[in-house]
């Protein structure tokens, strides 16, 4: 046996540094302890990537790896070819021009910048803006000394160089740059290089006029158009063809954005997508004011519920709403999600997947039964409180709301319970704005949108069930079943 076997992969520990904020060299790896999860630094990954899985976007933020280019002193002949036939870098003899060009379309390095390209000094720390940032000639965002290349992390844009093409946008840091006597270096320079997938960033200013902020919204999809209200609120501005008209012109938090479900338990491990709950955005962060600080900085799942799509959304940036922005503005990282890369293991009827080749749990104890309480007045019913009881213990609540399944996914089976503890009649109604269907009473003979669940001192448990989903989840159905439910 070799006694060459012993590898030490963590052999550091780096102090004073959370994982969350750790992007680290590509290759390496580091524990993270909080979550006893491995990770691995792809380099660019803040927080890295879980060893147990590859990466599961379908696009990343990035295009291809890091390119380091070399031109040697007395090498004019040596080009950088970034895009064939389009962008191909040389550098003139610093006793000629000695600028940089584009051998393409530009004679020499008498010029300001090499063609097609503009320049942006502002840095990498937030890339959101990218396609809004100002970006100048490169001679003019140097101030016209290329020695002070160097000093920057730019940000190349390349545009205007064929009819319909896509602008692209790069990193690039200059590593080195002869400014001429030294060595008779004579026109050396290096950079290191790497594209941008600048559809994975959007940011979308404040503005003080409708038009303005509806017109420029995240375009993910023709159906698919993320923006932002005057009330603070996230809607889909997207085209319904069928109906020749927008999803929404406006914030509403019985289905907005429309079209789209959420979920925020992250992206460490995406192999559970498919059995998570996924519910409006507005429940999950308008009940807690929806401030930047719940939404900024959160892993979001978000469920494109028409093309059947998931995508990685992280807000960097989310305006409050305040007397000098009437409609506020916001900023994220978006990332499609390819689900064909996620390992799908055992798919039960349920959905629910089982990756492993065993189950981790044991018998001897019951576990609780999960369960919430209710501190409002009208308490909607939303995807988390499937599989759960409701408590209603108080005065505060007395109305039980089921949204449109359209906003709601609720399986056929699924089933919340209902304790009313209040002393008083709670309501239940079933919301048909955007669709057909009715709760039947259990054992009553009577079927309605509205029922009533007394409580006269000894308190009242009630479950709901769907028992029907008609086509395309307009038309909906539910099972009632409690001692004295009436219709209201």
């Amino acid at each position: 046996m070799s006694d060459n076997t012993i590898h030490r992969a963590l052999v550091e520990k780096l102090g004073g540094r959370n994982v969350s904020e750790y992007i680290g060299n590509a290759g390496e790896l580091f524990w993270d302890p909080d979550t006893g999860n491995m990770r691995i630094s792809d380099g660019t990954t803040v927080g890295g990537l879980s060893v147990a899985e590859s990466s599961p976007w379908a696009e990343d933020i990035f295009v291809g790896p890091w390119v380091t280019f070399v031109r040697p002193a007395d090498s004019p002949e040596v080009v950088d070819v970034i895009i064939p036939d389009v962008l191909e870098i040389a550098r003139d003899p610093q006793n000629e021009n000695g600028s940089i060009y584009n051998t393409v379309e530009d004679e020499d390095g008498g010029v300001n910048s090499p063609a097609f390209t503009s320049w942006n000094t502002d840095g990498w720390g937030d890339l959101t803006n990218i396609k809004n940032r100002y970006y100048e000639t490169l001679n003019s965002a140097n101030d016209g000394g290329g020695w002070k290349n160097i000093h920057f992390e730019w940000i190349m844009k390349v545009s205007d160089y064929g009819e319909g093409a896509p602008n692209r946008y790069f990193l690039v840091r200059f590593l080195n740059w002869d400014s001429g006597g030294v060595d008779d270096a004579n026109g050396a320079f290096a950079w290191t290089r790497r594209e941008i997938n600048a559809n994975a960033f959007f940011a979308r200013a404040d503005y003080n006029n409708e038009e303005d902020a509806l017109d420029n919204g995240d375009v993910i999809a023709p159906h698919l158009v993320l923006t932002r209200e005057n009330g603070g609120g996230l809607f889909n501005y997207g085209y319904d063809s069928a109906e020749d008209d927008y999803w929404e012109t406006n914030y509403d938090d019985d289905r907005s954005p429309k079209n789209t479900l959420w979920n925020w338990d992250g992206w460490d491990n995406l192999q559970n997508l498919k059995s998570r709950q996924f519910m409006l955005f507005g429940d999950l962060v308008y009940s807690e004011n929806w401030y930047g600080k719940v939404i900024v900085g959160r892993e979001f799942i978000m469920h494109d519920t028409v093309a059947d799509e998931y995508y990685a959304i992280k807000f960097t940036r989310w305006q409050k709403v305040t007397g000098g922005v009437d409609y506020p503005g916001f900023s994220y990282i978006r990332r499609k999600i390819d689900l064909e890369k996620l390992s799908h293991g055992l798919t039960f009827e349920d959905a629910t997947t089982q990756t492993t080749a065993y189950s981790t749990k044991v018998g001897g104890t019951i576990p609780p039964a999960p369960y919430t309480t209710s501190t409002v007045e009208e308490r909607w019913i939303n995807a988390d409180d499937i599989g759960k009881l409701i408590i209603l213990d108080g005065d505060t609540t007395n109305e039980i709301r089921i949204p449109d399944t359209s906003t709601l996914q609720w399986p056929i089976g699924g089933v919340v319970s209902i304790l009313n503890m209040t002393g008083n009649t709670v309501y239940i109604y079933k919301d048909n704005d955007d669709e057909n269907g009715t709760i039947y009473g259990n054992g009553t003979g009577d079927s309605s949108t509205a029922w009533e669940v007394p409580d006269t001192g000894g308190h009242n448990l009630v479950t709901l069930m769907k028992i029907k989903q008609g086509m395309d989840g307009y038309f909906n159905d539910y099972l009632l079943s409690g001692a004295g439910i009436q219709v209201n």
